[in-house]
């Protein structure tokens, strides 16, 4: 291989996911490079190789951004096809959330404030969650298939191992817990990590928090979500934590008009007037207190709350901000980190729902079926723009629009996910890009 001319990289910017390259052997560490070979140059959004006279332009490159070529312990990894290496760079881009945190164009999460509130971040049950027959079962048994396949490739880099992610008749059969059930699962995560960056209505950061409030709960309310927030024993923790807010802040204590005389009302009321309009001020807070009587008489068979004005999908996403566990285990900036970030790290290095980026298998099932159970939500909120359950849906009818929504979001997760897998070493500088941050 030392002297096999394959596709080598020049110089690299992951994060920008922007290459030059040329076909040609391993010559970085010569003292002699022949500068007059033609190369080429890939770069978003279209990742279509533009040729380039000489690689003297790639060795200039190298005085930004770009870093020298590409290695594995110390030797230049080649590529056998031009399309291999383009993906390569493709999914290194992706698995750098496509940006440098605050430096993109899109929104953030709203900043973590100096004081968090008191009390653990939420944890969710896994023992209902038979892996064999869930949709997050069926994504975690093939991301362990494809780190199988990645540690099973030859370090040559003459073609990747080919990955069959999962049929329509897969998709079909799974059940177990239903798809309403992932998404309430994530959406409960979502909700305690937001509630966790309060901000006062005085502080400057208020804003920003608001808005990822207001944007959340029209995710709530689009696909009927409200009945398993405001009830669900497993997610009191959530509303005592909203009803703290509301009690700590003399406007929205003074506005919300508590007509229940026990706690658990009192966090469904507080839960509903954060998430769910009172920002808007479109409804009276009586509304609230009816609306909630009336899930708590037809439990799923409700109507919606708010009152929507369509948002971009992505910029929604950007807004979210990820429970700090899951943070620390993709190695992000938690001052950016969201569920965009997520969906794109994901989508980049399928084996992080099953291990960290240093490579060491999660000790945790309830981590991996919280990673995928976001994931799949944001699958489903990008895929289900124009689609809501009907107002007056049964549990059975909300469970099968849910399981079609999932259906659809899987379908969509599987033409987004890599056809084949690198080896080990590659997968490895490929998820270890999400890490990466320019210098100051």
């Amino acid at each position: 291989m030392k002297d096999k001319e394959l596709w080598y990289i020049d110089a690299l910017d992951a994060r920008a996911g922007q290459a030059f390259a040329a076909v040609r052997r391993p010559d970085l560490k010569d003292s002699n490079i022949d500068l007059g070979v033609p190369g080429v140059f890939v770069g978003p959004p279209t990742f279509q190789a533009e040729t380039v006279s000489s690689r003297a332009v790639g060795f200039a490159a190298t005085q930004g951004c770009f870093q020298l070529g590409l290695f594995d312990d110390n030797e230049e990894i080649g590529f056998g096809s031009l399309q291999l290496l383009v993906a390569f760079v493709r999914r290194a881009y992706m698995s750098s959330g496509g940006g440098d945190g605050g430096s993109g164009i899109g929104p953030l999460p709203p900043p973590v404030p100096p004081e968090r509130p008191a009390g653990d971040p939420i944890r969710l049950d896994v023992r209902k969650w038979p892996p064999e027959r869930s949709a997050i079962g069926l994504l975690l048994q093939r991301a362990d298939r494809f780190q199988n396949m990645a540690e099973a490739s030859s370090r040559a880099i003459e073609g990747v191992a080919h990955v069959e992610w999962w049929s329509d008749g897969e998709l079909t059969r799974t059940r177990g817990p239903t798809d309403y059930d992932v998404l309430t699962r994530a959406v409960a995560l979502l909700v305690d990590s937001l509630l966790r960056r309060f901000h006062r209505p005085q502080t400057k950061s208020f804003q920003p928090w608001q808005d990822a409030c207001s944007r959340l709960g029209m995710v709530i309310d689009r696909f009927a979500l409200w009945p398993f927030l405001l009830t669900d024993s497993g997610v009191s923790p959530v509303r005592d934590l909203a009803h703290r807010i509301v009690r700590a802040v003399p406007e929205l204590r003074n506005s919300v008009q508590y007509r229940t005389r026990d706690r658990k009302s009192a966090g469904a009321l507080a839960l509903i007037a954060l998430l769910g309009g009172y920002w808007q001020h479109r409804f009276h807070p009586y509304y609230w207190d009816d609306f909630y009587r009336e899930v708590l008489r037809r439990g799923a068979s409700v109507g919606q709350l708010t009152m929507h004005t369509p948002l971009d999908s992505i910029d929604t996403l950007s807004v979210l901000p990820l429970p700090d566990r899951i943070v620390r285990h993709l190695k992000l900036d938690p001052r950016s980190a969201s569920v965009r970030d997520l969906l794109c790290i994901i989508v980049a290095s399928p084996g992080l729902m099953i291990r960290s980026v240093d490579g060491n298998l999660n000790t945790s099932s309830d981590l991996s079926t919280d990673i995928v159970a976001i994931l799949l939500l944001a699958a489903a909120h990008i895929v289900g723009v124009d689609r809501r359950p009907y107002s007056d849906a049964s549990r059975s009818l909300l469970e099968q629009f849910s399981h079609d929504l999932i259906s659809e979001a899987m379908k969509w997760l599987r033409m987004q996910l890599p056809s084949g897998a690198f080896p080990a070493p590659i997968e490895s500088i490929i998820s270890s890009t999400a890490a990466l941050r320019y210098a100051d």
